[in-house]
């Protein structure tokens, strides 16, 4: 029997949706991680403003871990610098240069910025875990000019991830990196290594919540668990996270509000946290985004509850 405990309880929410209610329940829900994730300007206002630096400080003092998860590729090579410098980008599916995501990872020049901006990001945005997440652009395609076609969208996401860690672990030797594999790059890369400072971050989207992850009578369930285990083979399962969507209304809301209530399922929560216990994983956090106060006003923080105190029991 795995002895694995999952050790980091953590939940990630934009910061539209912090309130004073979140303090009190977060420790009542035995959580120990809080991120934050969306637009970056946004998150470095809510940061730098007396109210957000007060309701971080007060969950830093409760013990509380404080991350921020990011889409940050636009942030890290910004896009207004497409007309001075195409090269940096991406070629589509039509051979054409475009800035509309991520960038060309063949280019060492584009990397250079890249590195550079992550660390300036870096600072304005510490974590206090030592575990950073500069994402991807969000659902967007990565390059296929002739030096970029042989390698996946996961191999490019890799390199990419592989410089910042290693820049960031020039300035910061405890600093870790996320590899996301979430859409495109859920498949493990095959032509490039994760190097020192790289963990598994494993966002299923595309599962089906109706089911346990592991329900194997359940396609899209079984597909991801299937990749999930190739993406240890590759990564490794030290300092791994599942990064869930069981209380995110914004997910099952479709990104519309008024926001929907969370369709929680205790029991298939077990089923899912046994699971990841099992394969060894021992960091679980989900996006609880949309659950702002008006949320908590119309549907109580029962979910948010039940999530933190079932998750202790592992």
């Amino acid at each position: 029997m795995n002895k694995t405990c999952i050790t980091r309880k953590g939940v990630v929410l934009s910061p539209s949706d912090v309130h004073d209610r979140w303090i009190d329940l977060i420790s009542a829900a035995g959580l120990n991680v809080f991120a934050l994730h969306g637009d970056i300007n946004e998150i470095i206002r809510f940061v730098n403003s007396d109210y957000g630096s007060s309701f971080l400080g007060t969950l830093k003092k409760r013990g509380v871990g404080i991350e921020y998860e990011i889409h940050a590729m636009s942030r890290l090579l910004p896009r207004s610098e497409f007309e001075k410098h195409p090269n940096w980008f991406r070629v589509d599916d039509k051979g054409v240069r475009t800035s509309d995501g991520n960038l060309c990872s063949s280019s060492k020049e584009a990397m250079e910025v890249v590195c550079s901006n992550a660390l300036t990001l870096a600072e304005a945005l510490p974590p206090t875990t030592n575990r950073y997440y500069f994402w991807a652009d969000d659902t967007k395609s990565w390059c296929r000019c002739k030096k970029c076609a042989s390698l996946s969208a996961s191999d490019q996401n890799l390199i990419v991830m592989n410089a910042i860690a290693k820049e960031l672990r020039r300035k910061r030797p405890d600093a870790i990196l996320a590899y996301l594999a979430y859409l495109n790059t859920l498949d493990p890369p095959v032509m490039i290594k994760p190097e020192e400072g790289i963990f598994l971050e494993f966002a299923p989207i595309q599962r089906r919540f109706d089911a346990a992850l592991n329900d194997r009578t359940v396609p899209e369930n079984t597909r991801h668990v299937e990749k999930l285990k190739r993406l240890i083979d590759v990564f490794g399962i030290k300092d791994a996270q599942a990064l869930e969507y069981w209380l995110d209304s914004s997910f099952f809301s479709k990104y519309t509000k008024p926001a929907k209530r969370v369709p929680f399922d205790r029991e298939l929560l077990v089923s899912d946290f046994l699971f990841y216990k099992q394969i060894g994983i021992a960091s679980i956090t989900t996006f609880g985004v949309y659950l702002d106060d008006a949320y908590f006003s119309q549907y109580g923080t029962k979910e948010v509850l039940e999530y933190g105190l079932t998750l202790k029991e592992y």
